[in-house]
């Protein structure tokens, strides 16, 4: 029996999409704390919070791009956590389920979300702590999240590095 290649390619296809169907879509951390955290404005985030065998340790913001949610940063939250940081992720105002409106990152909105965040960090027995009030933490993302980031760190003096 000979299979044409249009069928090979849909069964290879049929095959490919199943195998990412059962693929885990959160990260194997040693503790993941899903939470909401609530702003400045009343929006609430959803939020997962990725901590390391080791703490306090270091933190690092992951900022999905646009139209993604946290989930579509575990794999990179996992990767920092397994390098011994505590990482916090969480699904911009406006998508999945956290709520308020989209701004494209405006400084008293997305901004003022983030810098939320930190001081949510800055609150937790788990992450080391530079000062009282001043987390250690680093931010990073891409697209959407990449501006935010870089709009953050240029707006909160305790962001310490931008990845």
């Amino acid at each position: 029996m000979r299979i044409s290649g249009v069928k090979l390619q849909a069964i290879a296809a049929l095959f490919v999409l199943s195998a990412i169907s059962l693929s885990p879509i959160s990260a194997t951390a040693d503790s993941v704390q899903v939470r909401t955290i609530d702003t400045t404005d009343a929006v609430s985030l959803d939020t997962s919070l990725y901590l390391p065998k080791k703490v306090p340790a270091p933190a690092i913001l992951i900022a999905h791009g646009f139209g993604g949610s946290k989930d579509s940063v575990a794999t990179d939250a996992q990767y920092f956590v397994d390098k011994g940081f505590v990482v916090l992720t969480w699904t911009a105002r406006g998508f999945g389920k956290s709520t308020g409106q989209i701004s494209m990152n405006a400084p008293d909105a997305e901004v003022a979300d983030t810098k939320a965040l930190i001081s949510y960090l800055a609150r937790n027995k788990n992450v080391l702590q530079d000062k009282s009030g001043n987390p250690r933490v680093g931010i990073m993302g891409s697209s959407y999240g990449g501006a935010n980031a870089l709009m953050t760190a240029s707006a909160d003096s305790r962001i310490d590095a931008v990845i």
